[in-house]
């Protein structure tokens, strides 16, 4: 057992080490990543599986059929988790995130996010969140051992994730790297304490300061820019392009991804309520009253279907909604133009 405790001791120190040179999360990023603060989850479809969230927990439909999900996970904490969250869908898989408070990380919460493969069932824990120092390379023997660990601290509202084929990175590390990167420059720029949010395409990072003006990082050479916007209550990036709604109900503002206005887009009073969902070419932004579709060529059309719940998602025009305790789908097919 002695032997054991310093072998696992002797690699923590070896980790820890090794962590004390560490890349800044955006020098990990690639040009091709993109993400939307304002994506839709808590309902989200891979094929023909749902995963979606109740007062109970994780919950999976699969052929009209809904099961409670018991995660086949490495050191999983659902049991203990106050809050599992549904947060992303993509071409093979479903992000979803377990927050633990716990006395084993301290004053605090500690973050896990889960990849769950509807092929096989099994759910694969890619990203923990549990410290502030080079502690997060411990590999999970804090786990083994028990050790109490140092929480982030990160902040509420984390203003979404990113999305990587063998990682996730959430807001507040970007957030982190961002200051740190701006403080190097000794640029004063101030970011919000309470919500970050973020939108990346094309290798340009768009983000809000604490004064809600919209910034532009380029992570190529890791420039700041900030757009000449007078305001924003959202924004998005779509097809390549940087979407900006100034207020609502106000026409959608259209940018390049360097940050050129490009056009407007009239929505005809439609208010976004925040959140979107990307499928097939077609964005669907969603409104108090229903939808308001966008195309590639920025052809708009509005459909009118107020939801009654947070749990939605949009999949080859159909929407799949919870209501009545039940998931139940709607063929929208909107004609653009």
């Amino acid at each position: 057992m002695k032997k054991l405790f310093w072998l696992a001791l002797i690699q923590l120190l070896l980790v820890l080490l090794a962590g004390c040179g560490k890349k800044s999360v955006l020098d990990e990023i690639p040009n091709t990543a993109q993400a939307n603060y304002m994506e839709h989850g808590q309902l989200c479809k891979c094929g023909d599986t749902i995963l979606f969230c109740d007062d109970h927990g994780l919950n999976l439909m699969k052929n009209g059929v809904v099961r409670s999900l018991n995660p086949n996970v490495v050191a999983s904490m659902s049991e203990m988790a106050p809050r599992t969250e549904v947060i992303a869908a993509r071409d093979n898989a479903i992000y979803w995130l377990s927050e633990t408070y716990a006395e084993q990380y301290g004053e605090g919460n500690g973050v896990r996010i889960y990849r769950y493969d509807p092929k096989t069932g099994d759910s694969e824990l890619v990203h923990k969140d549990v410290s502030i120092s080079n502690t997060d390379g411990l590999l999970g023997l804090e786990d083994i051992f028990h050790l109490p660990m140092l929480t982030s601290g990160h902040i509420n509202g984390d203003g979404g994730y990113l999305i990587l084929e063998d990682r996730v990175i959430p807001g507040w590390d970007i957030l982190k790297a961002i200051q740190a990167e701006a403080d190097a420059q000794k640029l004063d720029l101030h970011l919000p304490d309470d919500y970050f949010s973020f939108a990346l395409t094309n290798g340009n990072l768009f983000f809000n300061d604490a004064s809600y003006k919209l910034w532009r990082f380029c992570l190529a050479n890791h420039s700041f820019h900030c757009l000449d916007v007078d305001r924003v209550l959202s924004y998005f990036v779509f097809d390549g392009r940087l979407f900006v709604i100034p207020t609502y109900g106000a026409d959608i503002e259209v940018f390049s991804p360097e940050g050129s206005r490009l056009q407007t887009v009239p929505v005809d009073g439609f208010g976004c309520s925040g959140s979107l969902i990307q499928d097939n070419g077609v964005l669907w932004l969603e409104g108090e009253s229903g939808f308001l579709c966008i195309d590639s060529q920025l052809r708009t059309r509005k459909v009118n279907f107020p939801l009654a719940d947070y749990r939605w998602t949009i999949e080859n025009a159909i929407l799949y909604y919870y209501e009545n305790d039940t998931i139940n789908e709607l063929v929208l097919k909107p004609k653009i133009g």
